[in-house]
This record gives structure tokens, sequence and C-alpha cells, in this order.
């Protein structure tokens, strides 16, 4: 891989999203690739479409990547994975990981606590997944320190934002959270507004 030297990395400055694969499949890949347009958008990088990606593009690297590739378990299933996009002024990659959220993680629960550090609700870095991600990865390393999963960002206002790693969703029912179809859940921005 030859990555050029670009604003991302000298100021964070570049997007990228984390999509699951479970069986094989790309989890709401569509939306990922909305919000990486918005992201492009605002940093002013190109369009995705325009530098390379695009539905057939992601489907066509992921299919690749199986091909080259056993991910399957004992069981023969494919395992939880994670597909990433990165894009900057000059650079594009693909790549490939184990999805660290196990069966036994969703079987046992998250032990989770609140940050010290607050999301700014005014700056306009917050709406987006930017390479400017500097202190979700130092509260994450803090949190398995402190023996937990994860931490929670609230913004200055003591609003919910989301976790060091994760999203945070609010199901209005129960069974919302087991039937993906009619999932119903939305997630806090820092400005404290229910998307």
């Amino acid at each position: 891989m030859n990555v050029k030297m670009d604003d991302c990395f000298q100021f964070g400055l570049g997007a990228f999203e984390t999509i699951s694969v479970v069986d094989g499949r790309l989890i709401f890949l569509d939306r990922h690739l909305r919000r990486l347009e918005d992201a492009a958008r605002f940093l002013d990088l190109g369009m995705p479409a325009e530098r390379g990606i695009d539905r057939i593009a992601v489907l066509e690297y992921l299919r690749k990547w199986m091909s080259e590739h056993d991910y399957r378990d004992r069981s023969g299933r494919m395992r939880r994975c994670a597909l990433k996009i990165m894009l900057t002024q000059k650079n594009v990659v693909f790549s490939m990981r184990d999805n660290p959220y196990t069966t036994d993680i969703y079987e046992r629960g998250f032990a989770m606590d609140i940050s010290n550090v607050r999301r700014n609700e005014t700056s306009p870095f917050v709406y987006h997944k930017t390479m400017n991600y500097g202190d979700c990865i130092l509260e994450k390393r803090r949190s398995r320190k402190a023996g937990m999963d994860e931490r929670i960002f609230l913004n200055t206002k003591g609003q919910i934002c989301e976790g060091t790693m994760s999203n945070i969703f609010f199901c209005e029912r129960w069974q919302d959270i087991h039937t993906r179809d009619r999932l119903r859940s939305s997630a806090w921005n820092s400005k404290g507004v229910y998307l």
C-alpha cells in the first residue's frame, strides 16, 4: 500500500466509515456511503463516487477479499468482520479486520462508564466521522485499563453523544432490538438532537 502524505496525516482531515460484515453481507452499506459523502463534502475531499468509492467498488473489494482469505469459523460460517473505508485528499484505502464485538460480549453485556472528556456541540466535526479521532482512541485505551469495554461521551451540556468506538441507539420497544427490519432506533448527536 502506497499512502501519500496530505492534510489527513498532519491535521486529521480525512473521513472514514467502518461497516459491519455479517455472513458476507455489508450491513447498511448505502447509509454508510451517504454518511461518507457528507463528510467528504464537509472536508472538501471530492465526492467518493468520483474517487472510486461506490456500492459496486465496495462490493467488489469485499468479494475479492473473501476469495483470497479464509474467514470461516469452525462451523464453516464467515466470522464477523468489518470493512473500513478511508478517504483523504490524496488517498482512498479499503481494509478489513475482525469485528471485536463477539457473541460472548453480547451475552455478557458491556461494562461502561462516562468519559471525563466532553464533546464540543459547537464544532462541525462532531457531525462527521473524521480521522480526527485521537480522543476516542485514548479514551478507549483508558476504559480498558479501568476494566471497562467502553466509555460514553457527553457534550458540554451533559447530553449523551456516542461511545468511544460504538454508536448508541435508543429503542422504543424491546422487540425492536431483535427485529432488524423493524428497528426504530436513533442516535443523539452532540447537540443532543434526536436523529
